[in-house]
């Protein structure tokens, strides 16, 4: 963690560069990980950087996305780690804002075609691109069609 020179608990200087395990229980499992970390002597607090603890957590959605999740927990998850904002995805999916919290809070099961389309939008992102989230928008978007539209043939390899 570049610019951290002192424990932020007891003030103390010189902290050191440690791996810290960590563990997290989702959707009824436990989730364990080896985080690289600064870690205080004095008091033994350790600091993980942004991007460590953005790495576990899209870890941890990717790995929920691929099995299949459908859980609450999960699905905040998922959304949180994609940056979305509750109302938008509820937009997105075409569902209320409250039946969104509904399904995060575990008040209800996330709608499966739902998850599936979340776990996909995950998946694109570990994969570097966001087309199913970019599909969703343009679904969403009223545009009027065009009256012609030219296209390219593409031939497939098949």
């Amino acid at each position: 963690m570049e610019g951290l020179t002192r424990c932020v608990e007891c003030n103390h200087e010189g902290l050191e560069e440690t791996r810290q395990q960590r563990s997290r229980t989702l959707a009824g499992r436990t989730f364990q990980v080896e985080l690289p970390a600064q870690t205080c002597p004095a008091c033994g607090t350790s600091y993980y950087s942004n991007e460590t603890v953005a790495a576990y957590e899209m870890s941890l959605a990717v790995w929920l996305a691929r099995h299949g999740i459908n859980d609450g927990g999960a699905f905040r998850l998922m959304r949180s780690v994609l940056g979305l904002k509750g109302l938008e995805l509820a937009s997105l999916l075409d569902v209320a804002p409250e039946t969104l919290c509904r399904w995060e809070k575990g008040h209800r099961p996330p709608d499966r075609k739902a998850t599936a389309l979340l776990a996909s939008m995950v998946l694109d992102r570990a994969e570097g691109h966001d087309r199913t989230l970019e599909r969703l928008r343009s679904l969403q978007e009223a545009s009027s069609p065009q009256d012609v539209v030219n296209l390219e043939l593409v031939f497939s390899a098949a």
